[in-house]
């Protein structure tokens, strides 16, 4: 008997399909609701797919497979492809320890800074001159020497030691 709880519900892969194709038509064609479509807004290698979710079962997925895989959706043939639930994926031990054996740790559920730096200036060595800023780029094709001009720092200073 299977479980049919909603962590371990199966999908199907339909590859191939039409690229001017959207979530809408695709549900009219599969007589679907459109809750239960997602097509991506990228494709892998330009081949536009969609994912049909909500199978309660494998039997079930396997069904729409054999119903549906080989059929033609506006001029195209399409391929149905049955997907286990990403529970048996991403949630099995046997991954998880595989993850740790890699070295490879959750990230920790905390808030990260805006990004901006708060590291010290940095001293070269062998030299009193404090950098204050970090160069700035900009090429400009029509002034090469403006390139350049704008790669040392904007401000030094001059510091004892």
């Amino acid at each position: 008997m299977t479980l049919n709880n909603s962590s371990s519900k199966w999908s199907v892969r339909i590859d191939h399909l039409p690229t001017s194709i959207n979530y809408i038509r695709l549900a009219q064609e599969l007589r679907l609701p459109k809750s239960r479509i997602y097509i991506p807004k990228i494709f892998k290698n330009n081949t536009p797919y969609a994912w049909i979710n909500d199978f309660a079962d494998e039997e079930e997925a396997n069904e729409f497979v054999r119903q549906w895989s080989g059929a033609f959706i506006l001029g195209q043939h399409i391929i149905c492809v049955v997907s286990s639930p990403r529970s048996n994926q991403f949630n099995s031990p046997r991954l998880s320890q595989k993850l740790l054996a890699s070295g490879i740790e959750p990230l920790p559920n905390q808030q990260h800074s805006s990004g901006l730096s708060t590291q010290p200036k940095i001293r070269r060595e062998n030299s009193n001159v404090l950098i204050t800023s970090a160069p700035s780029f900009h090429h400009s094709n029509k002034d090469q020497d403006t390139f350049q001009n704008l790669q040392k720092p904007s401000k030094l200073l001059c510091t004892d030691k």
